[in-house]
């Protein structure tokens, strides 16, 4: 009888190849027999000897995670191989091992098998409990539901396939992923059909791999691994590879793949099996509700005849969904990367190495290209190609079939010689041409033909425009505002299409944009007032490459209905407060951006209830930029972006703290809400406008707007800057007014300059010990782009190793485009940021410039210096080895001109009349050509005590030439015969002081530098002797000393003449007759005091020295 006292059968357990775990393995209750349980060959908790039970262990059975559920044995457990030895063996012919999972003798768990048939009820497949092996065709039917949880592998026999009618879900995981594949040991299965279901199918972080089923036709080449027939389907981020056959088929079924890797279809020396068959993915268009989303997936190489994507859409029109091509790359083939045929979007690719294949049929018309476009029932499709690369390739675009195309920001580079990168027909290869495409904001470079506009005979020829793009020059007749200018991409060898500083891609798109691929997608908003403003309405543009519409809104407001993109944003009565637009774009297939994506405006602020001043734009080299009264001054702008009219009257202008009223604005003076004032650098009161009595220096220096005396001159703004571009200007640009190289716009609104790329910059020249040439060491840098180039942020160091962020260039310095900038070597930064904080040594030491995230541009190691000598590149930028240059150019070429070699060899200062008897207005310093080529004099400059600037003249070998103290004084001892320059500011010590000859801008190199003083000779210090030079030939170093100098042979000096020679007066006024009545007239009277005739053809007779 049992527990409960009926009568019961006699029960005997057999127990085998068994694990059991637990507190108490077996629990036996009265009246039942311990006998009657049998436990043999098994693993079991607690020791088991009743009935026939032997062969059985106590050990743990080292399950690999009992807690997670996971009863599989590890290696080493003692349950491998520890069955019953008469039993069955193992999948792989060993000894049973002890439990559910027998492994193999490879270690490797023999999979659960799964006989063909359908899978009636929702079913998971899980790590745990696989592999799993699919021995025949396997359906999963309506209404049901397949997981495969992460980590799972399925393995399915030759011939076998999983059909869907259900639901899958195969989700894996970026470190488990689900794996789909044929069971070892050859062969391919049948694939994966999804067949005649909607449901939400998924399949993420898989791999599928070997599978080559056959669908649809008769044809055995219509092969495919995954298959979507009428149902939909989500596949991301997974792995399709080993299959020689189409890996992705799609017919009138939903489908998104994103982020996955199609490999490539065969090996390297492999050649394809099939021509048309062998495709990454082929199909037709989605239902109507349905889409197609190819997005972000990475595309092997196909060979031979076979495109990557093989695609029918539909028409937009007729309300069909636009298939989307979006951000995907691919790494070429032998065919075409797209053969697409109805409307499309293709956006944010990257297609490279599309040449067509040797291994292409033979003798068909067809070519290689990235996007074929057009189909042969010429319905005339429309695509839409935006923001993508082409690299690489024998033709970018084949349109074709009476289709049109918007070619919109592409980048196409490098398209094979006597290819056309866009063209429209291929006789033999379409049904017909063509009809036109629109071109804008795109890249064309290294593409010998842009486009062919050769049609078959009778059809009309394509319309073409192309607007704002860089290709070459003879397509620019197309449209408006091509260039055919380099573009300046980074390395597309490498892969990198970005565009490198001074490219005219840069912010010059639609919208402000840049030209090219390399921009952003959905909507992009320009047009925001500044951060900070009076007014009270604004106008946006709203735009973006592929964009068609927008929504928008206003801060928290709602958004607004569909507007095109056409339609300005017009903002109006704005109160107080601030502001921020959000914009949504809709492209050409219809797809909105998401809200969480939303393009956001520049915020700004409305203050309506005052105006304020600030500098706006200052030009401190003024060469011949922007004329003024017939002269080129200096130029500083102020700008009221306000809403309220502001009254300068008392404030000041400065550039130095120390005197901040060197100008004070003068009563009744105002600027009006969103108005200029120019204001003009220079001390020329009598032209017109407001003079501040003050210049910029244009190699450092800062402007200063102080607020009126009654409120403590406070600063109100200012600006500092370094090195400046002649003929550029500073100014404040942007929705934040920041401060950056500008066109000069003085008196109206700034527009930045272009500038070219830090990262070409040399370290051109250096000096480490000047004396006579320089005052000053100096570091000189070498801007080899045509572009002027910013260096504010960017480090100069004499210590790379340790100290690469020594000296930080200061803000708003730049070098010119193709120019030189010298910084001075002192040690001394508070000077002006042309000042460097560290000198340099004349002996051995490293010198590095480094961009602003300390990255080397350049470095040079020099040795031992030689005084006056600077050392450097030659020409300008070479390799080592450097230079010696006997004549130092910071600030210009290493390669000095004749007429500059010329003047440092041949013009010397003969004679100083620095202390003269009789009147200090008697000074003068002569100077000879005592060279053999006659010398330009123009811009020679004489400094120190006395400062002069020669005008344009020409000084013939052995000429002499004066600069005087007082050209009526000079005339009047000496008369009209010396070769006079005019007259010096300034006066000679009689001291002695130091005399500088310094060769003509940009030179600052002195052909002579000395010191003269009044102790070396009595004769020249008041007693009518000049100091003359003892030999002209002495090495600039030699003229500081006395014994280079000699007193003069002649009382009042020789001027214009050999020493010893008296200029004195040969013809002198005589007479003078001034009041007279008639008959007798006014008179003067000459007379010749030589005993020859003197010709006086030429001389001047005249009562001004202003007016000869």
């Amino acid at each position: 009888r049992n527990k409960y006292g009926y009568p019961d059968v006699h029960t005997v357990y057999n127990v085998t190849n068994s694990i059991i775990l637990a507190y108490q393995a077996v629990q036996i209750d009265a009246p039942y027999d311990p006998n009657d349980i049998h436990i043999s060959f098994s693993d079991i908790s607690t020791p088991w000897t009743y009935g026939s039970s032997h062969d059985n262990i106590t050990a743990d059975p080292l399950l690999v995670d009992p807690a997670g559920h996971d009863y599989r044995l590890q290696p080493g457990s003692p349950c491998i191989d520890a069955g019953d030895p008469a039993g069955a063996p193992d999948p792989d012919g060993t000894r049973a091992d002890l439990g559910y999972r027998p492994l193999d003798s490879s270690g490797i768990y023999a999979p659960r098998i799964i006989s063909a048939g359908h899978i009636t009820a929702d079913t998971l497949m899980y790590a745990a409990g696989g592999p799993y092996r699919v021995t025949g065709d396997l359906t999963v039917d309506p209404g049901v539901t397949l997981t495969i949880a992460p980590g799972t592998t399925v393995f399915f026999d030759s011939g076998a396939r999983l059909t869907v009618n259900g639901r899958l879900r195969a989700l894996g995981t970026a470190q488990q992923p689900v794996r789909l594949t044929v069971t070892p040991g050859g062969g391919v299965w049948d694939g994966l059909h999804l067949l005649d279901t909607s449901e939400d199918n998924r399949i993420a972080w898989a791999i599928i791999e070997y599978g080559e089923g056959r669908y649809g036709t008769a044809n055995p080449l219509d092969r495919a691994m995954v298959a979507v027939t009428n149902s939909s389907l989500l596949l991301e981020h997974s792995t399709l590879d080993h299959a020689r056959y189409r890996r992705l088929r799609t017919v009138n079924s939903s489908l998104v793949v994103r982020y996955c890797l199609f490999t490539d279809m065969f090996g390297p020396s492999e050649p394809p099996l099939t021509n048309n068959h062998s495709e990454q993915i082929w199909g037709t268009n989605a239902p109507v509700g349905g889409q197609i989303i190819i997005e972000g997936n990475i595309f092997g190489t196909t060979k031979g005849h076979n495109d990557i994507i093989d695609l029918n859409g539909g028409s937009k029109a007729a309300g069909e969904p636009v298939p989307q091509i979006i951000g995907n790359v691919f790494l070429g083939g032998g065919d075409d990367a797209l053969d697409l045929e109805g409307d499309f979007l293709i956006e944010g690719n990257i297609f490279q190495r599309f040449h067509k294949d040797p291994l292409y049929h033979t003798g068909e018309q067809g070519e290689s290209n990235v996007i074929s476009a057009g189909d042969s029932d010429l319905q005339g499709r429309h695509y839409v190609v935006a923001r993508n690369v082409f690299y690489d390739v024998d033709h970018a675009v084949l349109v074709k079939d009476r289709s049109t195309l918007e070619f919109l920001n592409n980048t196409v580079v490098n398209v094979a010689a006597g290819k056309a990168a866009i063209y429209f027909d291929v006789v033999g290869d379409s049904a017909g041409a063509g009809r036109g495409a629109v071109v804008d904001s795109s890249i064309f470079w290294d593409v010998p033909v842009a486009f062919d506009l050769t049609v078959r005979p009778g059809a009309p020829a394509p319309e073409l425009s192309v607007t704002n793009s860089i290709l070459p020059q003879q397509w620019h007749a197309y449209g408006s505002g091509n260039t055919a200018e380099d573009p300046r991409l980074c390395d597309p060898a490498a892969g990198s299409f970005t565009l490198l500083p001074g490219s005219p891609a840069l912010a010059t798109g639609p919208n402000g944009l840049d030209r090219g691929a390399l921009v952003p997608g959905g909507a992009t908003i320009t047009g925001e007032p500044e951060a900070l403003t009076g007014a009270t309405s604004a106008t946006l543009t709203v735009g973006g490459a592929g964009i068609t519409h927008y929504k928008y809104r206003l801060n928290d407001g709602p958004w607004s209905d569909e507007c095109p993109v056409w339609q300005p944003l017009a903002l109006t009565g704005l109160g107080d407060g601030a502001y921020t637009v959000y914009v949504l774009g809709k492209n050409y297939a219809g797809a909105w951006q998401s809200e969480a994506a939303a393009t956001a405006s520049k915020t700004w602020v409305v203050d309506t209830s005052r105006g304020w001043v600030r500098i706006n734009e200052v030009l401190a080299i003024n060469r011949q930029a922007v004329e003024h009264a017939g002269r080129w001054p200096d130029m500083i702008e102020l700008f009221n972006p306000g809403a309220v009219a502001v009254s300068l009257a008392g404030m000041a202008m400065t550039d130095d703290p120390a005197e901040p009223e060197k100008f004070v604005f003068p009563y009744g003076v105002t600027i009006g809400p969103g108005q200029y004032l120019v204001l003009y650098a220079d001390d020329r009161t009598d032209l017109p406008g407001i003079h501040l009595g003050f210049a910029l220096d244009g190699d450092s220096d800062r402007v200063l707007l102080l607020d009126t005396a009654a409120n403590g001159r406070t600063v109100l703004d200012s600006v500092e800057f370094g090195p400046q571009v002649p003929d550029l200007s500073i100014g404040r640009v942007g929705h934040d007014a920041r401060w950056t190289l500008t066109v000069p716009t003085l008196g109206g609104p700034n527009r930045a300059a272009r500038s070219g790329n830090p990262a070409t910059l040399r370290i051109n020249e250096w000096l480490a010990d000047g004396q006579v040439r320089l005052v000053d060491d100096f570091l000189e840098l070498y801007n080899p782009d045509p572009l002027p180039v910013p260096l504010e942020g960017l480090y100069l160091t004499d210590n790379p190793q340790t100290q690469p962020a020594k000296h930080r260039i200061g803000a708003l310095s730049y070098v010119a485009g193709g120019g030189f900038v010298a910084f001075k070597a002192d040690g001394q930064a508070e000077k002006g940021l042309h000042h460097l904080g560290f000198r340099i040594s004349a002996n051995q030491e490293w010198l590095a410039l480094y961009d602003a995230q300390l990255r080397q541009i350049d470095k040079v190691l020099h040795f031992s210096q030689t005084t006056d000598y600077s050392q450097g590149r030659s020409p300008d930028g070479a390799a080592y080895p450097y230079a010696f240059f006997a004549l130092p150019t910071p600030g210009a070429s290493n390669a000095v001109p004749e007429r500059i070699a010329a003047l440092d060899a041949g013009l010397r200062i003969t004679e100083v009349m620095y202390h003269p008897a009789e009147d200090a207005d008697y000074e003068y310093v002569e100077l000879k050509n005592v060279g053999a080529v006659p010398l330009e004099l123009g811009g020679v400059r004489l400094s120190g005590g006395i400062e002069f600037s020669f005008p344009e003249m020409i000084l013939a070998p052995g000429q002499y030439v004066l600069a005087v103290r007082d050209l009526g004084a000079f005339y009047h001892r000496y008369g009209p015969g010396a070769n006079v320059a005019g007259q010096y500011s300034g006066n000679l010590d009689n001291s002695g002081e130091q005399i500088a000859l310094q060769l003509p801008a940009p030179y600052d190199a002195a052909i002579l530098r000395f010191q003269y003083s009044n102790l070396w000779y009595p004769q020249t210090a008041g007693q009518g002797r000049a100091l003359a030079s003892a030999d002209p030939s002495l090495p600039p170093s030699a003229w500081s000393q006395p014994a280079s100098w000699l007193p003069g042979v002649v009382d009042g000096g020789s001027p214009g003449r050999a020493d010893g020679q008296s200029l004195a007066p040969q013809v002198i006024i005589s007479e003078v007759l001034a009041h007279t009545d008639p008959p007798l007239v006014d008179a003067v009277e000459l007379h010749n005091l030589t005993d020859e005739p003197i010709d006086i053809t030429g001389w001047y007779l005249s009562d001004s020295l202003e007016n000869l």
